[in-house]
């Protein structure tokens, strides 16, 4: 089984699914222009001497680095959040002090990705930390640098990071990681319960060496760890294109200044392209794992699908066991309380893939009848990155949901012959 961020780069590049960049890659715009020709496919390219990885992470890689099907990858997770954890095995930390022991952002190749982003951002750092109230959390945050040893990272209000510094009076000591195991990402991606400790669900999911770095716990195989304080003051964070490739604004947000850097021999440098594949099946995926757990307590599931046409993020097909008419619209609205921000989900029967927009698609326009079948909820909580949602200052953004009831009904001749 696949554990070492290297390890799954080895993995893609034996099976020849790891395209290589012809010529160097420039950090500003030349590196993100490359990943985004290389269509969200695996890609290595050396920026700046460095190996520069990207779309690493994606539903099948990780079905193989964990050893399970595609189809039972959601539920795999599902299980692994409600799990106890095995104890962790404390490992020798592969990395080391860079030289000069506090090291600077100038020694990473970090990328800027579009024109009219607000600077060169890391985007695969995933922020440990030890909460005296809450235990130990991991959980992604994009970083955009400032100066060498500076940088502003997108906080989201009333989570668990910004709930950890407010505790501590606004300053908090973390260790920030890239190039973590595949399963420490999809941990570190999860929307887990208060003192659910991250780094203990990806341990369920595939056995995880740990090191200490200044008492933080962190993956032990890491490429790169940062370690400083987090909160030094605010500064701009923004613009940045998201998962909708949209612009997200411009912020006030908490500066980390960097105190240390460690790395391996041959580091490797993990960047997720923002809107990019990647992006979308790291933000989206925990959440199908969420979705089928909610959906599973009101009727059967088969699957749970975040297209990629809803940017992973807005959009659900859901494939349920329907008993009873009802069940359509009860399964949607369990995944509307499930994840907050989806807005559109269609509901198929077990003969329709959710892989395969045709098939949705022939679904909608063969079993559904907009005047019987489709359920619209008014003024709903919103993902703050739609931009055609309502957006006050200083409150949730809201917008209309709707169900798309495209299952089979009694009376009808619904089976696709052809």
């Amino acid at each position: 089984m696949v554990v070492e961020f290297r390890e799954a780069v080895a993995f893609l590049r034996a099976r020849d699914r790891l395209a290589s960049a012809g010529s160097p890659g420039d950090p500003h715009l030349g590196a993100a222009r490359a990943i985004r020709e290389a269509g969200g496919g695996a890609l290595a390219q050396r920026v700046r001497g460095v190996e520069v990885v990207s779309g690493i992470v994606s539903r099948v890689t990780m079905a193989a680095c964990l050893g399970v099907s595609e189809e039972a990858l959601p539920l795999r997770l599902a299980e692994a959040m409600e799990a106890a954890p095995p104890p962790f095995r404390e490992g020798e930390a592969r990395f080391e002090e860079a030289p000069g022991g506090s090291g600077s952002f100038s020694d990473l190749p970090v990328l800027t990705h579009f024109e009219g982003d607000g600077g060169p951002y890391l985007t695969g750092s995933v922020f440990f930390y030890a909460d005296p109230e809450r235990g130990p959390n991991a959980s992604f945050h994009r970083m955009m640098v400032l100066d060498d040893r500076r940088a502003s990272v997108r906080v989201v209000e009333g989570r668990g990071l910004h709930l950890a510094l407010e505790a501590s009076g606004g300053t908090r000591p973390v260790a920030v990681c890239l190039g973590t195991p595949i399963q420490v990402q999809a941990a570190a991606s999860c929307p887990l319960a208060e003192n659910k400790d991250e780094l203990a669900v990806a341990n369920v999911l595939s056995p995880t060496e740990v090191a200490s770095v200044e008492g933080i716990r962190v993956p032990a195989s890491s490429e790169i760890v940062l370690f400083g304080t987090l909160g030094n003051g605010t500064a701009s964070e923004g613009p940045f294109v998201d998962v909708t490739g949209t612009p997200d604004i411009e912020r006030k947000q908490p500066v980390f200044v960097l105190e240390r850097m460690l790395r391996r021999e041959g580091f490797l440098y993990h960047a997720i392209l923002p809107g990019g594949p990647e992006h979308r099946f790291l933000m989206g995926f925990p959440r199908e794992a969420a979705i089928r757990r909610a959906v599973a307590g009101v009727c059967g599931v088969r699957a749970v699908r975040l297209t990629p046409g809803g940017c992973g993020w807005l959009h659900a097909v859901l494939v349920i066991e329907k008993e009873k008419d009802g069940d359509p619209e009860t399964a949607g609205l369990e995944a509307f309380r499930a994840h907050p921000s989806l807005k559109h989900c269609v509901v198929v029967d077990g003969d329709i893939d959710p892989d395969d927009p045709m098939q949705v698609e022939w679904a909608v326009a063969t079993r559904f009848q907009a005047d019987r079948d489709l359920t619209v909820l008014e003024d709903q909580p919103s993902s703050s990155l739609d931009p055609s949602a309502r957006h006050l200052l200083g409150r949730r953004s809201t917008t209309a949901k709707t169900i798309v009831d495209a299952t089979r009904k009694g009376g009808g001749p619904y089976d696709r012959v052809v």
